[in-house]
Parts: C-alpha cells; structure tokens; sequence
C-alpha cells in the first residue's frame, strides 16, 4: 500500500502538481495496515517511505479502527525511533532528513493516536531540540519540542529532568570529567587543584571513556541544553549539585565549540539558580573563574571568528552573575564590584589588544553599554576613579 502511495507522491511531483489524496490514499486502511508495509518496505527508498507514513496517518478519516491499533502503534514508534538513534551511539552518523521525518511520523503518533513515550525515547526526542546541530534540522526541533511538550506536564517534566535526565543520563557521561573546584555534593572546593582545571581539565579526560561527550555522546550537550532551558527556580534550587559538574566541564573546555556552548547555557541557568545558592555554597566565584579567563580569547592568540564566538556570551554570562548573585539592594557594592572588575580585566585589555580589529570593538562597545546601563548612576563613581577606563569606555561610546 506505502508503495503505492510514494508513487503518487513521485508523480505529482514530478508533474509539479498537488497531490491529490483522493486519488493517491487508497480508501480505507488500517493501522495494520500501515505497520506492515512500513516493516516490510524495504525496498523504498526510507525517506519516501517516511512521508507517505506520515501522509496516511494524518488522513484519520480513512483509518478503520482495530483491536490491535495498540500493538501496531508501538510497532511503528519503535521502528520510527530506531531511525533516531545509531548503533555507534552518535548522532553525527544520523540523516538530518531522514530524522525529521521520523519525527513528523512520532509526533502524529503522540498527538494524534495517544502514544506514551518512556524516560528512554524522550531523552531521545530531546537530542533534537537544536537545529543547530549536524543531526537535526529547523522542522526537526520544532516537532521534537512539540513531542516533549505534549508528552509531560509541568511536574512530570521536572521529574523527568531530574531523574532520567541528570541523574541516569547525563551523570554517567560527564562523571570523569570532574573540577577540583567542587566537592562531590556539588559546594565550592576550600583546597582546589587549580592546575587541573582550565586548559589543563583534559588531564582527567584524556581517555575516550571520559569523553563521551565529545566523542561518540554529543548530544549529551543538546540534551543538557534543553534540560536548563526547562528548568524553574525551584528544580534549578533544588537540582543545582547536578548542572554544577556538567557547566564547569563545557565552560573549561580548550574546544570553541564546548565553551562557547556553556557560556551559553550558564547564563541560561544563571536566570533561574536562586541568589541563596549561588552566595551560600560558593557558586558565584566559582563561576567567574571560568568566565573571566573567557575575556582574554583575543586575537591573535585567538581567531578573530573564535573570539567573537566566545565574548558576547562570556560578557553576557558575567552581567547576568552579577544581577542574579547581588540582586539585593544591600548587595549593591558587591555587584559593582564585579562589573568594575568586568571593566577593568575585560573591557580594557580588550580594547588596547584588539582596537584594530572592528568586529571586535563593536562587540565591546555593545558590551560596554550594558555594563554602563546596569552600574546606572554608580558607573560615574566607579569610573572616575580608573581614568584609563573612563577614557577607553568613552572611545567606546562614541564608535558605538
């Protein structure tokens, strides 16, 4: 029958004409039906085999209901999520086409026939929120989140990120890649081993087993990603000894990519991580020593393209540090402290290293007026008493 259907597919389009469904579905069907020649259509090609699924699912007027619709529904879901999925465990090796389809396929299944997805096939679904990926694509995130999103409630999802996300999935993949900096309940480390953390931090990771998520487990990132982004107060306040080790371990990554995608996510999680939390168990200045050294990503020790990639979040991460630490009123001092510190150690070296490269200085100059806008009537205070920054500030202003 799904043959029969590709080839009305392939005719319309090669006569650059709408499909007709009358004349292209066959009448009635059945979940059987369909389940069938999808196991057995192994003779077309997957990707048109996938469309014409999800075309015959979506006409549910001609589905005739069966006894069995169960069992071929969980027939089709696990044929369809094994197409997310590779033996090598990567998803580099997955068909970004191919994905999307599978996932149009699963989305009609959840939404449309009541499909439960398990911890298992969710985490799955949640390794292709990011189009950004290799392995996914625009449509692709969109019908993943739409799955996610349909599949959980609000307590449901919290449960879910908590236990099948960090606890049982992430945990494991990131827990040879430790800091020195914190203690194994997630606090500030009183006697931290500085040189293993940085650029050295692949001292502990030097195997591939401690690597996962950078070799064959990247999508642990994604997954990671979309779980902060889902996050509340409350779960980030109750949760945060299991983001700690995952955000120190992107954001002290020698690799661009990784960095550049904690820098990322911190802030994300930066929004929602109670102030309590951030001051009572070190957090705080445990973070700002892995986002400062962000600020010196510099050309010509660093490409130009890799620097812009890493100091607008790394700017971005250390503002919002500062409002979500101090956001008390008598806390003003602290939170001018560090954004003084901001102008000082990043705005300044900045400027003088790389005031020939325009992208570069339009990037400060932005940077600058948000700190500026955030230290408000206290920027004068603080700035008088630094006149080389005053002066490099105003430079700044004026190119912005």
């Amino acid at each position: 029958m799904l043959s029969g259907v590709v080839k009305a597919m392939q005719q319309a389009d090669l006569g650059s004409v709408e499909f007709n469904v009358d004349r292209g579905l066959p009448e009635r069907y059945t979940l059987a039906d369909l389940t069938q020649d999808f196991l057995e259509g192994n003779i077309l090609p997957q990707l048109d085999a996938l469309s014409a699924l999800s075309l015959c699912l979506r006409n549910t007027e001609r589905i005739d209901q069966e006894s069995q619709d169960q069992a071929s529904i969980q027939h089709l879901s696990s044929q369809t999520l094994g197409l997310l999925s590779h033996s090598s465990g990567s998803l580099l090796n997955i068909d970004p086409a191919s994905a999307e389809q599978a996932l149009d396929v699963l989305k009609i299944l959840v939404l449309g026939f009541s499909l439960v997805l398990g911890d298992q096939n969710l985490i799955v679904v949640a390794a292709y929120t990011d189009c950004r990926e290799a392995w996914t694509t625009v449509n692709a995130e969109l019908y993943a989140r739409e799955i996610l999103g349909h599949s959980m409630d609000s307590d449901q999802k919290h449960a879910f990120i908590n236990s099948a996300v960090l606890e049982r999935f992430i945990r494991p993949i990131f827990s040879r890649t430790c800091s020195s900096r914190i203690t194994s309940t997630g606090r500030k480390a009183h006697f931290a081993d500085d040189s293993q953390d940085g650029f050295a931090s692949n001292v502990i990771s030097v195997t591939d087993d401690a690597r996962l998520w950078k070799t064959t487990q990247t999508h642990a990132v994604t997954v990671f990603s979309w779980a902060v982004e889902q996050c509340d107060d409350a779960l980030a306040g109750k949760s945060w000894p299991m983001f700690t080790p995952v955000l120190l371990a992107l954001l002290d990554d020698p690799d661009t990519k990784f960095k550049a995608k904690g820098l990322s996510v911190l802030s994300d999680f930066l929004a929602k991580c109670p102030a309590k939390v951030l001051v009572e168990t070190g957090l705080g200045s445990i973070f700002e020593q892995s986002l400062f050294p962000c600020l010196l990503s510099l050309p010509t020790l660093t490409p130009e393209k890799e620097s812009l990639q890493l100091l607008g979040p790394a700017y971005s991460a250390i503002i919002q540090l500062a409002k979500m630490q101090f956001p008390e009123a008598k806390a003003r001092d602290k939170k001018n402290k560090l954004l003084t510190r901001l102008l000082r150690e990043g705005i300044l070296p900045g400027y003088w290293q790389s005031s020939e490269y325009v992208e570069i200085v339009e990037l400060l100059a932005r940077q600058t007026i948000s700190i500026v806008n955030e230290l408000g009537f206290f920027a004068t205070t603080h700035l008088k008493a630094i006149p080389q920054v005053f002066s490099v500030i105003t430079q700044l202003l004026t190119f912005a």
